[in-house]
């Protein structure tokens, strides 16, 4: 079994920018950032943070149990997969959580998938 950990990077700071439209100025903060953001000053202000990312064992341990409850001859990976695609938009964690959701279904419930449909 896999852990996951969230990394937060967070860094409070403020640019100051010479323009009255909000549209332009935040254009030329982000031009500014790009240039700022590995000097010294700035690196050491960032907060990073690491912590174990729940969600993902948490979800896939809800699918796994969701799954194991159908009625059916055959399972699918790309049925699970379909699944949690379609809950959740975030598509950095869908891979994490397809894996560790059939990884849950081969060992915790005995499922064994069949790799084509015919």
């Amino acid at each position: 079994m896999s852990k996951y950990i969230k990394v937060k990077v967070d860094l409070n700071k403020t640019i100051k920018v010479e323009n009255d439209n909000l549209d332009d100025a935040i254009k030329k903060a982000k031009e500014d950032f790009m240039e700022l953001e590995m000097t010294d000053e700035w690196l050491n202000e960032r907060i990073v943070t690491f912590e174990e990312d729940v969600i993902i064992q948490n979800s896939a341990n809800y699918i796994a149990e969701l799954f194991s409850k159908q009625v059916t001859d055959e399972y699918y990976k790309s049925d699970v997969l379909e699944f949690i695609t379609i809950a959740f938009g975030n598509k950095d964690i869908i891979n994490y959580i397809f894996d560790e959701t059939i990884n849950i279904l081969e060992n915790k419930y005995n499922i064994n998938f069949v790799d084509k449909r015919i």
